[in-house]
Order: C-alpha cells, then structure tokens, then sequence
C-alpha cells in the first residue's frame, strides 16, 4: 500500500478547500461589506437583504468561516472531511450560490451583463460562488447525498421564495425584484423556479457521489493488489503514529470509510484496522509529549 501517495492527495486536496474558503470568505465579507456601505449612504441598506444574493451571499460567508477550522484540522491530519451535519450544510449554500450564479450567466447575462457581472456582483455571482463549489468538491466527507438530502437542502430558497411571494404578491411591500410575477403568473412561475433549482441541486448531489467513488477508486488504486495483511496493519500504525506525532489530541479522526475501503479490498476484519491506527496515533501523541523535555 502506497501510504505517501495516500497522505500527499489528501494533502492537496485539503490545500484547495481551505484556499477555497479563505478565498469565499474574504471576497463575500468585501462585497456584502462594501454594498452595505455604498447603500448606507442613501439609507436603505436595509433593502440589500431583499435579495436572494445578498441572503445567500451572508449564507455562504458563514459556511466559508465554520469550514476554515476543518480545512487547517485537514491539513494536520493530512486529510480534510467532515461530519454529516456539516456536509449538509456546505451543500445547501453549493446549492444556493450555484442558483445564483446560473441564474445571472443564464438570464441576467443576456438583457444587462454590467448588473450580471459587473462591481461587486462579480464577485458575488461568479467568484463566491465558484470558491464554495471548489471546496464542496474537494472536501472527502464520503457522504453520499440523497434526493431526500436536496429537497432538505433546498428548504432556505423555498423559505425566502415564501417571503419574497408574501411580501411582493400579498402585502406589495417590495417590487418585484426578479420578475416572478412580471412575465408569467406566480402559480406557473413559482413551480419552474422550484423545478430550475431542484435540478441545480440534483446535478450537484450527482457531482458529489461520483466524486466520492472516483476518490475511493483512485485510493484503492494506489494499493498493491498482492500485500500481506502484517504489511496493511504496519503501514497503517505509520499513518496513525504521523497523525499523532503532528495532530493535536482533540482534533484527531478515525477515517472510518478509509479503513472500511481497505477492510473490504483485503478481507481483513475492522478491528484489526483500527486497533492498528489507534495505537499509531497513541504513540505518535505520546512521542509528541517527550519532544519538548529533550
């Protein structure tokens, strides 16, 4: 089993999702600053939150902030992933900030490119956007989405469509900013938004599970077809005795489909895995300890 190979594409790919973030984080703080500020002057910064890609815009900067901690614990681990709850997350703002992004290329491109892509929304229609699906793509959680987890995922712009509908159709308080009700009734054009973002949401949810296999093919690919089981447990000691001699103690994971992957490639039991990597990364930690009194 290639275990530098291993360690060195975790590595990589950990550096492209917290570049990804950091970069998403800055330039959606620069641009939803910047806009808040420039309408500040006329007093009606508060009207900004009317938009779709000002709501998803502050939507994706918080999800950019919780991924950096993850992305750095990534780098140290030399792996970077995260738990379920987190990988939904990250998925409803790749969904939202896509839903923008195609949205301006698609539509607002075609009657008024300057309102498209042109001062801050270049950054919040085409930047931001694309940082949060680099990092959506390179982040290994292995979660393999469901259709069950795109409709949850969705529930933010059906929440802001019920708002927008209530406060443009019901009560007029706002203009109709997209047009929903402009061009078509909102019966007939509520249901295609709904359709258009589903589908955004079902190609990303494809994107992401095809990932995931190609990453676990691309890992079992790098394992010699012919190693004995002594040699799987020894490499897999080094690997956890590297996560603990350079992780902090409350910050290390067990990469449960890692080992799950290498379980089923050479018919070895679980426990033993574990048992390996877990006492690799007590004694890297312990080694860790005895560093500073020499």
């Amino acid at each position: 089993m290639n275990k530098d190979f291993l360690i060195e594409f975790n590595r990589k790919r950990s550096i492209m999702a917290l570049l990804a973030a950091i970069i998403g984080a800055i330039f959606y703080h620069i641009s939803i600053y910047g806009g808040i500020i420039m309408f500040a002057e006329e007093k009606i910064s508060f009207k900004l939150f009317r938009y779709f890609t000002i709501v998803s815009g502050v939507y994706g900067l918080i999800v950019m902030i919780m991924l950096i901690p993850f992305a750095i614990n990534g780098l140290i681990n030399k792996r970077f992933t995260y738990n379920r709850w987190m990988a939904m997350l990250h998925y409803s703002t790749a969904i939202c900030t896509s839903v923008v992004f195609v949205f301006a290329l698609c539509f607002i491109s075609f009657y008024d490119p300057i309102l498209a892509f042109g001062g801050y929304n270049f950054n919040l229609h085409f930047i931001c956007p694309v940082m949060i699906l680099v990092a959506f793509l390179t982040v290994e959680s292995a979660t393999q989405f469901t259709i069950k987890d795109s409709l949850i995922c969705i529930i933010p712009i059906i929440v802001y469509s019920l708002i927008y509908f209530y406060n443009v159709v019901v009560v007029h308080n706002w203009e109709d900013l997209y047009n929903f009700n402009t061009y078509l009734p909102f019966y007939i054009s509520m249901p295609l938004i709904y359709l258009f973002v589903f589908l955004i949401a079902d190609v990303l949810r494809r994107l992401n599970n095809i990932k995931n296999r190609y990453v676990r093919k691309s890992l079992t690919k790098s394992w010699d077809n012919d190693v004995d089981a002594v040699s799987i447990k020894i490499d897999l000691y080094g690997l956890g005795r590297y996560v603990g001699l350079h992780g902090e103690s409350n910050s290390i994971n067990l990469n449960f489909d890692v080992l799950t992957a290498i379980a089923d490639a050479y018919d070895i039991k679980m426990e033993e895995l574990t048992n390996a990597y877990t006492k690799g990364v007590i004694d890297g930690q312990k080694e860790k300890q005895k560093k500073p009194e020499k």
